[in-house]
C-alpha cells in the first residue's frame, strides 16, 4: 500500500502552497523566496520534488516558466495574495516599493503594491535635463518639454 504524496507537506517551514495556472508553487511571504512542484520522469519512474525559483537576470526581474510560457514572479505574487486570484486588471501594474537591488527579496508580499501604469511609471529615473520642463522621453528617444 503506498502513501499518498502530499507536496504542501514537503515545503520548508513559512511557504504557502498555491496554484498557478494548474502549476502548484510555494511561497515564502516574509522573503520573497518561491518554489515551484516539478514532476521529472526519471529513470525509475516519476521524481516528484520542490525545486528553488531563482531570481532572474532580466532586469532583475524573476521569471517562472508555466506551462509553456515564462512569466514574472511578482505579478504571480500580487495576483494571488494581493488581488484575491483574479488576474491584474488592465490599465494597473504591480510595484516595488523598494527598488534597491534585483534579489528575490524584493518580491517578499510586503514590499508589493497593485498600482496604476502612471504610478508605476514614476519609479523610473528620467534622464534630467538643466531646464526645467525638459525631459528624456525614452519611448522617442529624444528631449521633450512639458510639465509631467
Amino acid at each position: 500500500m503506498s502513501i499518498p504524496l502530499n507536496p504542501e507537506a514537503m515545503l520548508p517551514a513559512g511557504f504557502v502552497a498555491f496554484t498557478h495556472e494548474g502549476v502548484l508553487l510555494g511561497y515564502d511571504p516574509l522573503t520573497g523566496r518561491g518554489m515551484k512542484w516539478n514532476i521529472n520522469a526519471g529513470r525509475s519512474g516519476k521524481a516528484h520534488q520542490w525545486t528553488p525559483i531563482t531570481p532572474g537576470t532580466t532586469r532583475g526581474r524573476t521569471h517562472v516558466q508555466i506551462n509553456s510560457s515564462k512569466q514574472l514572479w511578482h505579478r504571480i505574487i500580487a495576483q494571488h495574495f494581493l488581488n484575491g486570484g483574479g488576474p491584474i486588471p488592465t490599465g494597473l501594474a504591480v510595484d516595488h516599493r523598494e527598488h534597491v537591488d534585483g534579489t528575490a527579496a524584493q518580491d517578499r508580499l510586503a514590499n508589493l503594491r497593485i498600482v496604476t501604469t502612471r504610478e508605476n511609471g514614476q519609479n523610473l529615473k528620467p534622464r534630467s535635463s538643466q531646464y526645467a520642463g525638459v525631459y528624456w522621453h525614452k519611448r522617442k528617444s529624444k528631449w521633450e518639454s512639458g510639465v509631467k
